[in-house]
């Protein structure tokens, strides 16, 4: 099916010791295939190799093609809470880059100045080998309370250090490099979504109405609005389990990770 999408030629699979490697060849055949919205083979692909999420669920994104507008492609049967692409886009949209992300914007800026004090800033000025890897933790897990609350790091305080070792396998997972080679990535994608399934549950089973800041909108379980509305939207989703949800909001915390390392790389530069 990519060969189709991209032209013949440039889609080469491999399979090494029972694993299928994908060589895509050529960025503007990359671009077309993100580019395709009808066939998610990009999102699919993040989504069993680094996410880890299970067939099944991820098969809810390959047999949507409703599209990602308000209304769906002419001819799509998919069920309206079953357009998992739309309604994560929208979310995203409402909360991310609507006037709801000033509240998001308030928890990080709190969170992280909060965080100032256990940081080893001297008045004087000295030399620093990693000025990116002395930022990037407190801001990475700003940015987690920021979203999903404080309870994330009461479950595993080591979960955003967790979290910056599992970046730099971005490209041996996409790749499809077993688990016997690498077992470290795998070992740490495990523990993370462990984590996230853990705070899901207590969350789900701790949260009232009542908990919701009416100033701010947030909440100690959940966080922010978006992780609330999120879980209403993806657990109606068939064939979607826990570990599915937790899958997915692992790929949240992970997608986060570039924000403070572009953002401290951009100030840097």
């Amino acid at each position: 099916m990519p060969s189709r999408i991209v032209g013949p030629g440039t889609i080469h699979g491999l399979k090494v010791f029972g694993h299928n490697v994908y060589f895509i060849h050529g960025p503007e055949n990359v671009a077309r295939m993100r580019s395709q919205t009808t066939t998610p083979v990009a999102t699919t692909m993040v989504l069993k190799t680094l996410i880890g999420m299970l067939p099944s669920a991820v098969d809810m994104y390959t047999v949507d093609d409703s599209g990602i507008d308000t209304n769906p492609k002419h001819g799509s049967q998919v069920l309206p809470h079953n357009r998992v692409d739309y309604l994560t886009h929208a979310s995203f949209h409402k909360h991310l880059l609507g006037k709801e992300l000033s509240s998001i914007y308030r928890g990080f800026a709190t969170s992280l100045a909060g965080r100032l004090p256990s940081l080893d800033i001297q008045e004087e000025w000295s030399r620093y080998p990693d000025l990116v890897g002395f930022w990037l933790p407190p801001m990475t897990a700003a940015m987690n309370e920021a979203l999903a609350g404080p309870l994330i790091e009461c479950i595993n305080p080591e979960f955003t250090n967790n979290l910056l070792k599992y970046y730099p396998f971005f490209h041996s997972m996409m790749k499809g490099v077993p688990r016997w080679l690498i077992p470290e990535a795998y070992k740490l994608r495990k523990s993370l979504i462990r984590d996230v399934a853990t705070w899901q549950a207590i969350a789900r089973g701790r949260f009232q109405e009542t908990d919701i800041d009416p100033l701010t909108g947030r909440d100690p379980w959940w966080g922010s609005a978006f992780m609330r509305e999120r879980q209403g939207i993806l657990q109606q989703v068939d064939h979607w389990g826990q570990d599915a949800m937790a899958s997915s909001d692992f790929g949240i915390f992970w997608g986060l990770v570039q924000t403070p390392s572009h953002t401290v790389a951009a100030h840097v530069g």
